[in-house]
């Protein structure tokens, strides 16, 4: 009985521990699902309405905002006694202007220069019979006696000739009014919606969305696919609801999510649509990989905490043996003891990792490390800029003064350059002797040169205890071009270095080709 005991009372704290552990686990693993799932619906809203806002300002609103200064620059021009004759004869200053204005922008299909009778002139011309401007569905009512107006979505008979359909078109016009503020005209461009609709034809919307702009009777007169807007309409419904300047809304018979912008003048709002099974995808689609994973955890850590009952012991004596040789039948065997002997092995590598790769004397790169930088930088084809500096004379500096002095020397030039280059995101390397390697990742030439020359003056006006001694350095400096090998780049760096000294020395000399 005590046996049978001991066993119930082991296998009860075992499942005990699995519980408390598993508790936890399981209300994070639902906080994240929630969080995770709140963040992916904000990220879909955020994206739609910034998208839907962008669109709307970089594709309508610059269209209106162009035929608003195309209208401001020709009712400037205007005058009654020019649209009098351009209506009687057809010809004139204004003439020219409507009719090469006309081909040329591509928001206009026709143009209309109308008096306060009646009397009008189309551009194209086209013969119409028992036209009446002044009672078409474009002519701007009491309400809208100045300013421009936009008609909302009509038949459009002017159009007859050019297309075998009558479609729906939008009119927009102003009328024209003389220094006593006396309207004399009105002049009315037919929109070409077709062409203005083709700055949406390569915009792609997030989430397999639509883009589209409906006047205020929920015709769609702009989309994606230009010639897919005839006849097309969206709720009016969506147009009630779209009360904000910029907003969001979920149509629930229709099963999508709307997002829309709003115009005052013209009447129209762009619309982004996305189903609600786009939208479903989105949202759902981390949370039932996170389930998944979670399910998947929980059968791998179940069995990973059978598998820990019975060979933890004989894990743990197997990894002091492969933490190189730890006698553990010596030492205490637990997780403390070999977390000390894995600290000790990783300082000394990164001790041996550091001295392979550092100059000993001036504390930073040697040759080896820069020919790895510099095969890694080339790999990645960015911009880069390579410094080579010697020192001027350093040959009678150590005949002269002693190599001591000359070490000296050497830490100094390292300690200040490593000071100004690393204020630049620069590496410094010592190539051999009294050569040093600057390496600037980027194309900020001026930047550079000014570090460069910093470094060089300094080091020109340091004075020296040793009687005499003035130490200067010369400099080349070469740009990295794509299809260039660490051999080219460093050639072409000698070779400006080589006309530095040539010069004079004490200067740097740059090359960029």
């Amino acid at each position: 009985m005590k046996k049978d005991y001991i066993k119930f009372r082991h296998n009860y704290i075992y499942v005990f521990f699995m519980f408390i552990t598993f508790v936890p686990f399981t209300l994070l693993s639902l906080w994240n699902l929630d969080h995770i799932r709140t963040e992916r619906i904000s990220t879909f809203n955020e994206n739609l309405t910034r998208f839907t806002h962008n669109t709307t300002t970089e594709n309508i609103q610059r269209q209106i905002d162009d035929i608003e200064l195309v209208f401001t620059i020709l009712t400037s021009r205007l005058s009654p006694a020019g649209v009098n004759r351009y209506i009687k004869n057809a010809d004139g200053m204004i003439g020219i202007m409507i009719s090469s204005m006309v081909p040329s922008l591509p928001f206009f299909n026709a143009a209309i220069l109308s008096d306060v009778e009646g009397n009008y002139v189309i551009y194209p011309p086209v013969t119409l019979n028992n036209y009446d401007v002044l009672t078409s569905p474009w002519y701007p009512d009491i309400k809208h006696q100045s300013g421009v107006y936009y008609s909302k979505p009509y038949d459009n008979v002017t159009l007859d000739k050019y297309h075998d359909t009558v479609r729906p078109t939008i009119t927009v016009s102003k009328n024209l009014f003389n220094t006593e503020m006396n309207r004399y005209g009105n002049i009315a461009f037919d929109l070409d919606l077709e062409s203005m609709s083709k700055p949406l034809n390569s915009i792609i919307a997030p989430f397999g969305g639509r883009f589209m702009v409906a006047a205020n009777d929920g015709t769609v007169i702009m989309c994606s696919n230009a010639k897919a807007n005839v006849n097309m309409s969206v709720p009016l419904e969506w147009i009630t609801r779209s009360i904000e300047d910029e907003g969001h809304f979920y149509d629930e018979k229709l099963h999508q999510y709307i997002f829309y912008n709003t115009f005052s003048n013209p009447s129209w709002t762009t619309f982004t649509v996305v189903d609600k099974a786009r939208y479903d995808m989105w949202v759902d689609e981390i949370p039932h990989s996170l389930i998944y994973m979670i399910i998947i955890s929980l059968t791998v850590y179940s069995g990973l905490l059978f598998i820990a009952h019975f060979y933890i012991r004989d894990l743990i004596r197997s990894l002091y043996l492969l933490s190189s040789g730890i006698d553990y039948n010596d030492k205490n065997r637990d997780f403390e003891n070999l977390y000390e002997n894995i600290r000790k092995k990783n300082k000394a590598l990164n001790d041996a990792v550091r001295i392979s790769t550092e100059d000993a004397l001036m504390n930073i790169g040697n040759r080896r490390k820069l020919d790895d930088k510099l095969e890694c930088m080339i790999k990645e084809n960015k911009s880069f800029w390579l410094a080579i500096i010697d020192l001027d004379n350093f040959k009678s500096i150590n005949d002269i003064y002693g190599h001591d002095v000359g070490d000296s020397v050497l830490k100094y030039i390292a300690s200040i350059g490593k000071s100004i280059m690393e204020e630049n995101h620069a590496s410094l390397y010592r190539f051999g002797g009294e050569e040093l390697m600057v390496l600037f990742s980027g194309s900020d030439f001026d930047t550079y040169m000014n570090a460069l020359e910093a470094w060089r003056i300094v080091v020109a006006q340091r004075q020296w205890r040793e009687k005499n001694l003035r130490v200067t350095f010369s400099c080349g400096f070469a740009e990295y071009q794509p299809g260039d090998t660490g051999q080219g780049l460093l050639k072409r760096a000698d070779l400006a270095l080589y006309q530095a000294k040539s010069a004079g020395k004490n200067r740097i000399v740059c090359t960029s080709s």
